[in-house]
């Protein structure tokens, strides 16, 4: 075939053509009337994508994720700093409590295991 009409023996063949008439490009490029029209160039850094970091390892990015986790960070910190004293202080306050309830309940225990008695056996 030839560029004006497609081959013989072979169907839908046509020769390739060029697709500029002109292949100086740079010339092209370069000249005044497509650079009147580009934008300027940027200059300065683009965008920026930060660097993902260990919320597990770095306090800053865990505190960024979360704000409540300083408070939390503090009070585990004034825990573990304070004294024998003051822990043992805490310790009987917490015990000081639970060994009130625990006296409730043995009281409600007595209390319902009586009255269970005072009704008699269990017939079903």
């Amino acid at each position: 075939g030839t560029y004006e009409e497609s081959a013989k023996f072979k169907s839908g063949f046509n020769l390739p053509r060029a697709f500029m008439t002109n292949a100086d490009l740079t010339r092209i490029i370069n000249s005044d009337e497509v650079q009147s029209v580009l934008k300027p160039m940027v200059t300065g850094p683009t965008l920026v994508i930060p660097k993902k970091r260990n919320p597990l390892r770095r306090a800053d990015v865990k505190a960024a994720l979360n704000p409540y986790q300083t408070a939390i960070r503090e009070r585990e910190v004034k825990k573990a700093t304070a004294d024998k004293a003051t822990k043992a202080k805490v310790l009987a306050a917490k015990r000081g409590v639970l060994k009130a309830r625990s006296k409730e309940f043995a009281g409600r225990r007595k209390a319902f295991y009586k009255s269970a008695s005072a009704e008699g056996p269990v017939s079903f």
